[in-house]
């Protein structure tokens, strides 16, 4: 199984792999944790007792941005903590996958699941052996809202840290 987690998808996915660990059930699962700067991986001390409780589960946290925004407040990551800094999460993932057929859990906010399957399909991988789990904040209809959105991440994507 590999998941891909957008966001507070990783809550969700940890709730998954918590009970695997708990049932003892030790099945080999690639995690592939996006955000956009490392800040916003919230859970690093979590996930690096994950890494030594349960060593089966390979756990990749991707960021799209080097540094996080100054307003951000970010703590600093656990000890040994790696972000791998990407373009597109789908390709690393794509370019990561074993060749046999598996199945792909994509988990996070709507749009980003939504495109996240676009992309793996495009990239090859069967409609089939994807499964998503997407949610909406319930403002995505509003082409407005998205436009303020995304005009509001462009800006804050400049700030650097003083």
């Amino acid at each position: 199984v590999v998941f891909l987690c957008f966001g507070t998808g990783w809550a969700a996915v940890r709730a998954f792999l918590l009970s695997l660990v708990e049932a003892g059930n030790k099945v080999p699962c690639t995690v592939f944790a996006v955000a956009d700067s490392p800040g916003e991986h919230y859970d690093t001390e979590f996930q690096a007792n994950l890494r030594a409780l349960a060593p089966w589960i390979n756990l990749r946290l991707l960021v799209r941005e080097k540094d996080d925004p100054w307003l951000l407040g970010a703590q600093p990551a656990a000890e040994a903590t790696h972000f791998e800094l990407i373009e597109e999460p789908t390709e690393t993932l794509l370019a990561q996958r074993p060749q046999a057929p598996h199945t792909i859990v994509v988990v996070g906010p709507g749009a980003e699941v939504d495109g996240a399957k676009e992309r793996l399909v495009a990239g090859g991988v069967s409609e089939s052996d994807i499964e998503t789990h997407g949610w909406s904040d319930g403002r995505e209809w509003d082409p407005q809202f998205r436009e303020e959105w995304e005009a509001w991440r462009a800006w804050t994507s400049t700030w650097t840290q003083p």
